[in-house]
């Protein structure tokens, strides 16, 4: 295990990653966990491969880039995607003439990324269209 970390911090973590993943948990638990889970990963600058395997690599494993095309509202889906990155320990290059995103980091990190980003940009999405559709309305 990680010398400096209390092993109850790492199943805290192990707990509440497994809540957020698990097929049975509903939208809002998943999403409380995995945020949950990440203010503690922050928290203790801990990456989810460490969490998994209870040690920290030697080397810096799992380092990889990512490209992400967005077809459409390119400007504040890349910010979306940099604000989620910048909080998962990674990094983002951008390509606007390609509308593409790439991603740097660990690989679990990346992974946890794209998860956040798939999930909360059609959300975004459906709730800015029912807030249109309402003011249209009204």
């Amino acid at each position: 295990m990680t010398t400096t970390i209390d092993n109850s911090v790492m199943d805290k973590i192990k707990a509440l990653l497994n809540m957020a993943e698990h097929a049975g948990s509903n939208e809002n638990e998943a999403a409380i966990a995995m945020s949950k889970a990440q203010a503690l990963l922050l928290k203790h600058n801990l990456t989810r491969a460490e969490v998994k395997t209870g040690d920290q690599p030697a080397t810096p494993a799992g380092i990889g880039k990512i490209d992400v095309a967005i077809e459409t509202g390119f400007d504040w889906k890349m910010q979306l995607v940099g604000s989620i990155a910048r909080h998962n320990l990674c990094r983002i290059v951008q390509t606007p003439s390609k509308n593409q995103v790439h991603i740097f980091g660990n690989y679990d990190n990346v992974r946890s990324v794209l998860e956040m980003y798939y999930w909360l940009a059609p959300e975004l999405e459906r709730m800015a269209l029912t807030a249109w559709a309402r003011y249209a309305k009204d």
